[in-house]
C-alpha cells in the first residue's frame, strides 16, 4: 500500500483492526497502526499484529518486544487518541441586528448522520424538495464526486453548501476551530440537494 492513510486502511483491511468495532473506534486503530509501522520501520501487516486495542488491554493499544541482546530486550508501547471533529477547520461567527451567522465546514458523514436521525423533518423550510439522481445531471455529478476517491476530497470546492436557520445555536466562543456546535429547531432552507447525497 503507497502512502497509505487511515481511511484506506478501514475501508480496505478491516481484518487488520478490532473487530466490532465503530467506525471511528477503527480510525483510532488505524492511526495507532500508522504509528507501530512508521515507528518500528516495519510493513502494515506486521504492524497489525501488535494491535492489542480493544477491551481489558489497560489502556495500552499496541506493544512490541524487541530481540534480545546482551541480556536486555527493549518494550515499545503505543498508546494514542484520535480526535473525531465535530465541525472541520476554522469557521466564522458574526453577530448582526440581534442574529448570528456561522459559515464553516462540516464533514459528510456528519451531515449523513443528521439525516438519517431525523430524516425529511429537516427540509420543511427548504426552498426545493430532493429531485432524485436518475433524472437530475447536478445530483448525479454531485453522487459521482462523493463516490470518486480521486474527487471526494474536493467535494467543499464543487459544491455551494448547505444553508440551514434555527432558532438558537451555542459553541465555545474560546476555541479557534473545531467547534461542536448545538442548534435548535434547525432547517435545511437551501441544499436538499446535497443533504440527500451523502
Amino acid at each position: 500500500m503507497d502512502n497509505p492513510n487511515i481511511f484506506d486502511i478501514v475501508e480496505d483491511h478491516p481484518e487488520w483492526l478490532p473487530e466490532g468495532s465503530d467506525i471511528n473506534k477503527k480510525k483510532s486503530a488505524a492511526f495507532v497502526l500508522l504509528c507501530i509501522s512508521t515507528c518500528l520501520e516495519i510493513p502494515l501487516e506486521d504492524a497489525a499484529e501488535l494491535i492489542t486495542e480493544g477491551g481489558k488491554d489497560t489502556g495500552v493499544d499496541g506493544l512490541h518486544v524487541g530481540e534480545v541482546e546482551d541480556g536486555e530486550f527493549l518494550i515499545t508501547v503505543f498508546q494514542g487518541k484520535y480526535k473525531v471533529k465535530d465541525l472541520e477547520g476554522e469557521a466564522i461567527v458574526e453577530d448582526m441586528n440581534y442574529t448570528r451567522v456561522l459559515v464553516g465546514r462540516v464533514s459528510v458523514q456528519e451531515i449523513h448522520r443528521l439525516f438519517n436521525d431525523h430524516g425529511d423533518k429537516l427540509l420543511e423550510r427548504n426552498i426545493r424538495r430532493y429531485l432524485g439522481l436518475h433524472t437530475n445531471r447536478v445530483n448525479t455529478a454531485i453522487h459521482e464526486t462523493l463516490c470518486d476517491p480521486q474527487r471526494s476530497d474536493k467535494f467543499y470546492f464543487y459544491n455551494n453548501g448547505i444553508t440551514e436557520v434555527c432558532d438558537k445555536f451555542d459553541y465555545n466562543a474560546f476555541q479557534k476551530s473545531d467547534y461542536k456546535v448545538q442548534l435548535k429547531n434547525m432547517q435545511v432552507i437551501n441544499g436538499g440537494q446535497t443533504w440527500r447525497k451523502p
